[in-house]
């Protein structure tokens, strides 16, 4: 079987069911309209910035195949997991179809008077929410020259709701009056009087800065109507030789096409008549069959693995639905898909077990090694919560305070790559045959026992995140802070170090490693290379490795500075 997601990913907040699916060969196909989100981010609001990101890094993970509306739209996908993966899924366009509903629409049947009087008028229309990824500013100020410069021009019709980041386009048409009348917003129109609009047009505008396909720059194609479309992303491919195509960044290019237009009536009427005469929109039918064939195709591939994408040692993974897993240099792929039975839908800062046995599995790219296994948890009661914890087979019990707390497990990670951990909640009520609690899981990391600069990489990442210390609270679904270090104390463990910035950190690192105090020459140029954006746990190994410490067991010095650790419980 196939199992086809037709857009709207983000909505899903929980996919364990996709990963029960895939380890049955039932094939996950994905259909993608865009990715204006990870690309175009300065159009789209941040916070669904951050939530396509971080479901799409999610849903790839179990992908079998992806389909897009656009050839752009498939490369834009292809480029980005080429940039950022070690895997690819397949990815082919089926181009959406452009076919229109018969709408009989005549002026007899417009209760509107305003729709009344654009009908009488020449006029150019533009289909679209009026919001800053549109651009609809720059027909504006196309208007605006054209006015001054003493031109006849056609009424400019914005058909569409107001959107997002759009105040200076809404201040700017008000103070001028609309381009005294020459500028008209229709908002909340029906189908049957956008379709009277784009039959009556002189011809259609979408300057819009990006898209994933252009819809109404083919439903202005399939009324009959050229449109004056961008230049840029998938548009081109949408309009084909229909269009007029212009440079959205450059007004000057639009000014002088739509200028030529609008000064030569016959030349519209050409190009109006070629799109009559030649353009055959795609019908429904001839979209869902291609869709289903790729379908069928796919129904024989499925993979059996449960992800797509293998997990590397010396980082912090997280459960949660914080941002930090996503980045605009460095995307890595979520932890969250390991969820394997048992947990609720991510929260900000974890996953809470939903049942007393709860599981992940986690494809990593170690094989055959003897590994630290790093968790960070805590309990969701109002008291601890006692688990039994199996990882590969060797079992373990720790007890998850109501404080977020760092336990280290030993295992060994054999030849298929594969960590599988069971959590069996084995605290009872009071008579003893009942289990209760629960407690939530944050973040994950992991490092071969012998890879020293891999747990100092571990280490750094999980200082950084801030966790250690807070504890849940199952009301507010959230985490509150318990008390830091204080400034000043010097450094006996490496949260404490690694918490230094600058001069004290540097010092802080020759008391610790070197026992003495920093020479002014140490001073400088490690505060040098800091600037530089050196890090500070490529600056511990070197001071490990200069020539003061040769006399030492460097293994040693290091195993002291990594095991001093107030915050780990360690188990075995």
């Amino acid at each position: 079987d196939a199992f086809f997601i037709a857009g709207a990913f983000w909505i899903i907040d929980n996919y364990d069911i996709f990963i029960t699916m895939r380890m049955r060969n039932i094939s996950i196909v994905l259909f993608v309209h865009d990715l204006i989100q990870i690309n175009n981010p300065e159009y789209v609001s941040e916070h669904a910035n951050i939530t396509f990101k971080r479901s799409f890094l999610d849903i790839i993970q179990v992908c079998d195949r992806i389909i897009t509306n656009s050839f752009f739209v498939a490369n834009d996908v292809r480029n980005f997991q080429l940039s950022n993966f070690d895997f690819s899924v397949k990815t082919e366009a089926v181009q959406l179809a452009t076919e229109l509903p018969t709408i009989a629409c005549t002026r007899d049947m417009i209760f509107r008077e305003e729709l009344n009087r654009i009908i009488g008028c020449l006029f150019v229309l533009y289909v679209g929410t009026i919001e800053i990824r549109k651009n609809h500013m720059y027909l504006v100020k196309i208007w605006e020259r054209l006015l001054l410069e003493g031109y006849d021009i056609p009424k400019l019709v914005f058909a569409g709701k107001w959107g997002w980041k759009i105040d200076d386009l809404r201040e700017y048409l008000e103070i001028t009056n609309f381009l005294d009348g020459n500028v008209i917003v229709l908002n909340n129109l029906s189908d049957k009087e956008i379709s009277l609009l784009y039959e009556n047009c002189i011809f259609t505008a979408y300057t819009s800065y990006a898209e994933g396909f252009g819809l109404p720059i083919a439903e202005s194609l399939s009324h009959g109507k050229f449109c004056v479309s961008s230049s840029t992303t998938s548009m081109p491919e949408v309009g084909r030789d229909f269009c007029v195509y212009v440079d959205p960044f450059d007004i000057d290019d639009g000014y002088i096409k739509i200028k030529d237009l609008i000064t030569d009536m016959r030349l519209i009427d050409k190009k109006t008549e070629y799109v009559k005469n030649n353009y055959r929109p795609k019908s429904w039918s001839d979209f869902c069959s291609e869709i289903y064939q790729i379908l069928e195709d796919q129904i024989p591939c499925g993979s059996g693995k449960m992800l797509n994408f293998s997990f590397p040692s010396g980082k912090l993974y997280s459960f949660g639905h914080e941002s930090g897993d996503v980045y605009e240099r460095d995307i890595v792929p979520s932890i969250r898909m390991t969820r394997y039975v048992g947990w609720e839908s991510p929260s900000g800062v974890g996953s809470i077990a939903s049942q007393n046995l709860s599981s992940l599995k986690i494809p990593t790219k170690d094989k055959n090694i003897e590994a630290e296994i790093y968790l960070l948890l805590c309990s969701t009661e109002n008291n601890f919560v006692d688990i039994d914890v199996t990882v590969n087979g060797k079992k373990s019990r720790i007890r998850a305070q109501q404080e977020l707390s760092l336990f280290k497990i030993y295992s060994r990670i054999s030849d298929d790559g594969l960590i599988n951990i069971d959590f069996v909640i084995s605290s009872k009520t009071s008579n003893k045959d009942e289990f209760y609690g629960s407690f939530l899981i944050s973040k994950i990391g992991w490092t071969n026992e012998k890879d020293y600069h891999g747990k100092l990489c571990l280490f750094e990442s999980i200082i950084s995140s801030a966790m250690i210390g807070k504890s849940y609270n199952k009301h507010r679904r959230n985490l509150s802070y318990q008390s830091s270090s204080e400034d000043g104390i010097r450094c006996d463990n490496i949260y404490c170090l690694l918490s230094y910035d600058g001069p004290q950190f540097i010092e802080n690192a020759y008391q610790y490693i070197l026992h003495r105090q920093c020479d002014e020459g140490g001073m400088i140029n490690y505060l040098r290379k800091l600037a530089n954006g050196v890090g500070k746990i490529d600056i511990i190994i070197e001071i490990l490795k200069s020539e003061e410490s040769r006399d030492k067991n460097q293994k040693n010095e290091i195993e002291r500075f990594l095991y001093h650790l107030d915050y780990i419980n360690a188990t075995r």
